[in-house]
């Protein structure tokens, strides 16, 4: 008995402790895509504005980064 009653403290404390649900970054890879600005304020503004958590609008500004700026290796 008190090994079934130690399994299922082990299985319900498993599951409270799961990780929580992350944000769709594939969808907001697929938005930033679009985001044309003309001042470096526009575009903070665009590429921020959807989202609601503080990881969404990371993701958003780190997609933009990575699709957006490129190394100069000729110069090299």
């Amino acid at each position: 008995m008190k090994l079934w009653v130690g399994v299922i403290l082990v299985f319900c404390s498993s599951i409270l402790q799961a990780q929580k649900p992350t944000a769709n970054f594939s969808a907001i890879d697929w938005r930033v895509q679009e985001v044309n600005a003309s001042s470096p304020d526009s575009l903070a503004w665009e590429l921020t504005a959807p989202y609601t958590t503080e990881l969404e609008k990371v993701r958003a500004i780190y997609s933009w980064i990575c699709q957006n700026i490129r190394y100069n290796v000729e110069i090299y």
